[in-house]
């Protein structure tokens, strides 16, 4: 009847009171573990009111359950605190294995059995699976009995059983005996599959870490577990954390365990980085701490010998380069490390570099001019370049050197090494060496340095086409070496004139080439532009650049040598017969052309010049011949102020010219205005008058009218009449011998 009102929804403690009576009356009437016999010996034994057969009743249906029930498992260890009754301890037991209750929270239980010896499947190995990982204490002799023969536990479980066999061995030394070929067997096996954590790396330094065990194959499996660090981080919000090498570009994440991970680190320059909950990256202010499972120093100088596995590679580059030791074990690391395919190309260089410096300082100069033709000269440092540079040439690797030129200023090199450069370059190759900037600047430079070598003087004479003035200087010092320069001569004059440069320096490489070539049509344009020169510019021309011009005239005209040599000679007052014949014929066939220049009137004292010449006043400008020049003039004594514009004529190549006729005291005023692209220059304002100077005898119309003006003002009645009297009878003869057409 009692259960019948607890199926009904009754749970009122009277009703649970009555039924623990009964059953401590009858206790065989408790059969079954139902949710109301639970319940009622629950009450009971929070009471305390259960009988000891109601216990033993109770006890041995709990170790029929199949499964955990958390109300019986609290009953049963209230009941065991009250009475250590082994059957008590067994169900407690037995109901947590069935649960597959590993946590350290129940590990005192299983501790309880194993030392009450409790006979219950799996209790050892729940034992080993509830005890905290941490424990250093010897483990119970029952359960390291059992487990000589026994292995039916996990790897990470063996591996903490046997770490505590290993940690206690000094105090019992016949159990580590039992153990040892168990263990070393097991620490083998994980070693070959690279696992690693604390209890492992005990095993591994118990039984590996020694030179009289290290093999090749032991060693490459240490090598790539004796970097790993066991990182802690308290922060609750970090869920994984990443480590970046930089020599190999590489990353691994790995995700937080209870604030552990374990990390690979092999390098100095590794980066750590943190991932937190919401997927943001973190590597400052972050709290952690790190520390090898392993000792990696002394596994290091064990395993060293024997590996060349990658991660062991780069630590032994870093330790050795941040020690600054050089020795041939580490120049065999160096080497080791040039053979990593991933390895970035900053450290590929880097160690390249060290490995070169090693071989040059030792001169093992097969090495040395291995390593130097690997080296990509484009990963170089700036630092180093130079270094490397000079390596090269002294190594006669002058192709690759002279590809490095362009990242220099020859200033920053040793004068030596560039001379052996150049001389590397250029020899045995005189005779099918090729134009090349780069060798051309860089005997440019040592020319110029004052390293006159003759293939360097060779090389610039064949090639070399710059400033004029840096190639009159390498013209001389070829000259001085007795060199062959006909075609350098020609360059020179081309370049002078292509620059339009000051020409006198060249006169004497002009000399030189007209002796070999006196036909070359440089010949001429040399010529052609001095002459221009000193017409239009007034520059000063070289005398014997005119005596050229007065023989080329006797095979052919040219107006520039012509005109270049009249107007130098238009001063000259020792001229020949021949000569002043030859003038006076040139300028008319000049003026035939309309070609008039104001220093023909120089001549007017050795020959006669043509009419045209003789009553007039020239006003010449020299200007760009593309521009447009205009004079501007007036009468000083016009009542008009006025002036009056006209185009001047483009006479010769820029001279322009205005023909004024003019009469005694009565000037003319004029400025000249340039126009190009439409805008104008206006020059200063000048005056033009007649020549006082002007000889008595001459006899055209106009200088009549002049000598006539002059006389009145000096009172000269005489003169006046005389030149009266010759201008009526010129009048008179004209009019009468000539007729209008």
């Amino acid at each position: 009847h009692v259960k019948e009102q607890f199926d009904g929804g009754c749970t009122s403690p009277v009703l649970y009171h009555e039924a623990v009576l009964v059953y401590n009356e009858e206790p065989f009437l408790l059969r079954e573990l139902g949710e109301f016999e639970i319940q009622v010996m629950n009450y009971g034994i929070e009471n305390k009111m259960l009988t000891k057969d109601s216990i033993v009743q109770y006890t041995y249906l709990t170790a029929r359950m199949k499964n955990f029930h958390p109300l019986i498992f609290k009953g049963l260890t209230s009941l065991y605190e009250e009475d250590k009754r082994e059957e008590i301890l067994s169900s407690i037991c037995s109901m947590l294995i069935k649960g597959l209750k590993r946590s350290n929270r129940y590990h005192k239980w299983f501790k309880l059995g194993v030392e009450a010896h409790l006979r219950i499947t799996g209790m050892y190995e729940y034992y080993i699976y509830s005890i905290d990982n941490n424990t250093d204490h010897p483990l119970d002799e029952p359960v390291l009995l059992y487990f000589i023969y026994n292995s039916n536990i996990s790897d990470r479980k063996k591996a903490f059983l046997y770490a505590n066999v290993i940690k206690n061995k000094s105090v019992n030394q016949e159990i580590y005996q039992s153990y040892l070929k168990k263990m070393k067997l097991f620490a083998l096996k994980q070693l070959e599959v690279y696992e690693i954590n604390k209890d492992l790396a005990l095993l591994y330094e118990e039984f590996f870490c020694h030179k009289e065990v290290m093999t090749k194959d032991i060693a490459d499996h240490l090598s790539q577990v004796c970097f790993t660090y066991q990182l802690s981080c308290d922060n609750p919000n970090i869920v994984s954390v990443t480590v970046y090498h930089r020599e190999l570009g590489e990353e691994k994440t790995t995700s937080l365990e209870d604030g552990k991970a374990l990390i690979t680190i092999y390098s100095d320059n590794a980066q750590i980085f943190f991932t937190d909950s919401y997927g943001n990256k973190h590597k400052l202010y972050i709290q952690y701490t790190i520390h090898p499972l392993l000792d990696i120093k002394k596994c290091v100088d064990i395993i060293g010998p024997y590996s060349e596995n990658p991660l062991l590679v780069l630590y032994l580059y870093n330790s050795y380069g941040k020690n600054h030791v050089v020795t041939e074990e580490s120049i065999s690391i160096r080497e080791k490390l040039l053979s990593l395919d991933n390895l970035k190309d900053y450290y590929r260089s880097e160690c390249l570099i060290s490995l070169i410096d090693y071989y040059y300082e030792n001169r093992i100069n097969d090495s040395l001019d291995r390593w130097l033709n690997e080296l990509d000269i484009e990963l170089v440092g700036s630092k180093e370049r130079i270094k490397v540079f000079e390596y090269l040439i002294a190594r006669g690797g002058y192709s690759k050197a002279k590809k490095m030129l362009k990242d220099f200023h020859f200033q920053d090199i040793k004068i030596k090494s560039l001379v052996d450069l150049s001389s590397g370059l250029l020899e045995g190759s005189k005779v099918d060496i090729e134009k090349d900037e780069d060798l051309l600047n860089l005997c440019h430079y040592l020319y110029q340095s004052g390293k006159e070598k003759k293939d360097i003087l060779a090389y610039l004479i064949r090639f070399y086409y710059g400033p004029t003035k840096d190639m009159l200087s390498i013209w001389n010092g070829a000259k001085a070496s007795q060199m062959e320069t006909s075609r350098f001569e020609k360059r020179i004059l081309s370049a002078s004139l292509f620059a339009e440069s000051n020409l006198r320096d060249t006169y004497q490489v002009f000399i030189d080439f007209c002796k070999d070539d006196k036909k070359n049509e440089i010949i001429k344009a040399y010529l052609i532009y001095n002459a221009y020169r000193y017409l239009v510019h007034d520059t000063p021309i070289n005398k014997e650049l005119l005596k050229i011009m007065r023989e080329e005239l006797n095979y052919g005209s040219n107006d520039f040598y012509l005109l270049a040599w009249l107007k130098y000679n238009s001063t000259n007052d020792q001229l020949t017969e021949e000569e002043n014949t030859f003038i006076e014929i040139s300028i008319v066939n000049l003026e035939k052309k309309g070609i008039v220049l104001p220093f023909f009137l120089k001549y007017k004292k050795h020959i006669d010049l043509p009419g045209r010449l003789l009553d007039k006043s020239f006003v010449e400008y020299k200007a760009d011949p593309n521009k447009q020049v205009y004079i501007h003039y007036r009468l000083l004594s016009s009542e008009r102020d006025e002036y009056i514009t006209e185009l001047m004529v483009n006479v010769f190549n820029g001279i322009h010219l205005k023909e004024f006729v003019l009469f005694y005291n009565d000037p003319i005023q004029y400025y000249i205005t340039e126009i190009e692209d439409g805008e104008e220059n206006i020059t200063e304002t000048f005056t033009l008058q007649y020549d006082k100077d002007m000889p008595v005898e001459a006899n055209s119309r106009y200088n009549q009218i002049n000598i006539m003006l002059k006389a009145i003002e000096s009172q000269d009645d005489e003169t006046l009449l005389e030149i009266m009297e010759q201008y009526v009878m010129s009048e008179y003869i004209i009019n009468k011998c000539f007729h209008p057409l």
